[in-house]
């Protein structure tokens, strides 16, 4: 089968298919020295982000945190000794690299650990609705990278629909910590296969994004939780990047969520590229696009 070539819309040029051989980054995610486990090196001059000791007093719903706090986090795990070579030119795992959710290091639930800061001077990268597989947070920790998984499957407090946890989230996302964030919220009820013929229900379509006549109540409440994860991690992207920050949005190319217009907003806002990615060009016999909209 064809390995179809990363394809990017809005008027950006797309990448040559040779360029997935190539030894430059393919524009998705930032360079991997980001996330190394290296003191940043900032400007004195520059105060907004110096690295400074915190203060920090966890409370019952939200972590408080009393000064800038760029280059600490609260007991992020530090990733050591392992192969660089894991990951390809093209920012995914290797084709023949094997990875079981055992072998990465467990990232701590936000907000709830009360262990001494984490003070190495890093910069770190935010995996938001992850999955439990995680491929992404396991590719950086195959760079040696500092990273965090947000997740109800992870941890059962990262619930995104929770507005504690979402909160924390929030403060993390501006705190200038995460130097690249990922959001890949559930899209079942924006999946356009529910429209098809003998298959489940679709609860929304293309002319009624906000439920489809007549639904019921338990259903309805579905479309709603699905869209408001959805808005939230477009909210928890543009903090980030407002804070120094980049990061993606990702979902099927064909998902309805692409026009929802807070989507479509975010891909204006931050003059977005949206790279097209095939699975059977990662070694994956599959029918199946993912859509990254990137800073």
């Amino acid at each position: 089968m064809d390995h179809p070539s990363p394809v990017t819309d809005h008027g950006v040029s797309a990448q040559p298919a040779s360029s997935c051989n190539s030894t430059e980054p393919n524009g998705i995610l930032p360079d991997a020295s980001e996330f190394t486990s290296q003191p940043s090196q900032v400007s004195p001059s520059s105060s907004a982000i110096q690295s400074q000791s915190v203060d920090l007093q966890l409370t019952d719903s939200v972590t408080e945190v009393k000064s800038p706090v760029v280059g600490v986090f609260p007991n992020a795990p530090s990733l050591k000794e392992v192969d660089s070579t894991a990951v390809d030119a093209c920012g995914g795992p290797s084709s023949n690299l094997v990875i079981e959710p055992h072998q990465i290091a467990p990232s701590p639930p936000l907000g709830t650990s009360c262990g001494p800061p984490f003070t190495s001077g890093t910069r770190i990268f935010l995996d938001i609705c992850c999955g439990v597989n995680s491929p992404l947070s396991n590719a950086v920790h195959h760079l040696n990278g500092d990273m965090m998984r947000f997740d109800v499957l992870v941890h059962s407090c990262d619930d995104l629909l929770n507005s504690d946890s979402y909160e924390r989230l929030l403060r993390l996302c501006a705190s200038g910590l995460v130097a690249y964030a990922g959001a890949s919220p559930a899209c079942c009820e924006y999946s356009r296969l529910k429209l098809l013929p003998h298959g489940p229900p679709a609860l929304r379509t293309p002319s009624h994004m906000q439920g489809v006549p007549g639904i019921s109540g338990p259903d309805l409440q579905k479309v709603q939780d699905s869209y408001v994860m959805l808005e939230r991690c477009i909210n928890c992207l543009n903090l980030t990047i407002a804070s120094g920050g980049h990061g993606h949005l990702e979902q099927p190319k064909s998902a309805m969520s692409w026009d929802e217009p807070i989507v479509q907003q975010f891909i204006k806002q931050n003059a977005a590229c949206c790279i097209s990615m095939a699975a059977c060009g990662y070694g994956r016999d599959w029918h199946k696009f993912w859509l990254f909209a990137s800073t």
